[in-house]
């Protein structure tokens, strides 16, 4: 075979895009999504399976094809939707997925500080009040995003007021954590999935200026 029709075969286009795919979270300021979110790398993870997975697939269908036309390539059918089956349901469940992934490796830890204790699981950062606990596992500007132990249930509250004093603009004194509770989902018994915004517009001093 020729060197250029080596060359088709690898398709330089879909090279080019497994390229940007890989090099995305340095890429402008995609970082912060990265920083402020780390379940992103679950999502990035999908991505480049899927991209890498349908160009090698690609490239070895093209061979088969040009060795026997019209003959059904069942490995290159199987492969298209094996990468898919793997990498979409991480793609479209990335926080769920990381969430329930961290909390299996550090539950033991982040129950021990629940219950007073000092020593925060690593790469996390612990913060209290009033008998409910952030886990920090992603910081960027003004967004805290983690888990949370609330048994009071004190946070989906939190949660509705933010969405609604969001709405009618109306900023009303720090709620919790120093800000204001964007997001509260619950993940079995006292665990949330939670993020608290420090944003000015969402939380304002208590001497209202």
């Amino acid at each position: 075979m020729s060197l250029w029709g080596r060359v088709r075969r690898v398709q330089p286009l879909m090279l080019i895009v497994c390229a940007l795919v890989v090099l995305n979270p340095w890429l402008l300021n995609f970082r912060i999504a990265y920083a402020g979110s780390p379940a992103t790398w679950v999502l990035y993870a999908g991505t480049v399976i899927i991209a890498f997975g349908w160009l090698i697939a690609a490239y070895v269908h093209d061979a088969r094809k040009a060795r026997d036309p019209g003959v059904v390539d069942i490995a290159y059918i199987v492969t298209f939707f094996a990468v898919g089956a793997i990498g979409l349901p991480l793609i479209f469940f990335n926080n769920t997925l990381y969430h329930y992934g961290r909390m299996t490796l550090q539950r033991a830890a982040m129950e021990r500080v629940v219950e007073g204790g000092d020593a925060c699981p690593a790469a996390t950062r612990c913060v209290r009040d009033d008998g409910v606990t952030l886990f920090v596992w992603g910081w960027e500007g003004d967004v805290r995003t983690g888990a949370c132990h609330d048994r009071s249930g004190r946070l989906v509250a939190f949660d509705r007021e933010t969405e609604l004093r969001a709405e009618t603009r109306a900023p009303a004194p720090a709620q919790i954590f120093g800000g204001a509770v964007t997001i509260a989902n619950p993940r079995g018994g006292a665990w949330y999935q939670c993020a608290v915004s420090m944003a000015p517009h969402l939380v304002s001093r208590a001497d209202g200026r």
